[in-house]
């Protein structure tokens, strides 16, 4: 019977003292994500030049940032050329290495600078900030750096998508 007493005066201390961390203000992040994601965004070249997204619903999920940015590396889109998109990021087997620090995404390609086009660029940053977003984090606190296997230092000002702002 004191045992019965011990137990439930500390778990009536327990409830009345909380968990010990303190009350905080409601932070806004962005917009929540509406769903589950059919596949990551991935953006391609039309035959104008210009970008346009496909989703990628052959992963069926949003997945990483780094499937991603992988997908476009791994040319898989017969689809996409089926639609009259194309890539300018080159084909490799090599996986990309993503370094997703929640507030900085950090993308390190299997190529030179020389080798991916100014087009081939923006399809990497508007793929990696569109998966920023559709994570549910916001696109304009989140960083997005681009590093090619022949830099070297600071990897500079960070990379922005010409379409989505």
């Amino acid at each position: 019977m004191k045992t019965s007493r011990i137990v439930a005066a500390a778990a009536l201390a327990m409830a009345l003292s909380g968990c010990g961390i303190g009350q905080s203000d409601v932070r806004s992040e962005g917009e929540a994500p509406a769903g589950l994601a059919l596949g990551p965004t991935l953006y391609f070249v039309e035959e104008d030049g210009g970008l346009v997204p496909s989703v990628d619903v052959a992963l069926g999920r949003l997945g990483t940032a780094e499937d991603a940015i992988a997908r476009l590396v791994e040319n898989t889109g017969s689809k996409t050329e089926s639609r009259g998109l194309t890539t300018e990021v080159p084909r490799s087997d090599i996986r990309p290495i993503v370094f997703d620090g929640h507030s900085q995404l950090d993308i390190l390609l299997p190529f030179s600078r020389e080798e991916v086009s100014p087009t081939g660029l923006d399809q990497i940053v508007c793929t990696a900030r569109r998966y920023i977003i559709d994570s549910g984090r916001s696109s304009d606190r989140t960083l997005v750096h681009v590093s090619f296997t022949d830099d070297e230092g600071d990897p500079g000002a960070p990379d922005v998508c010409p379409i989505l702002k």
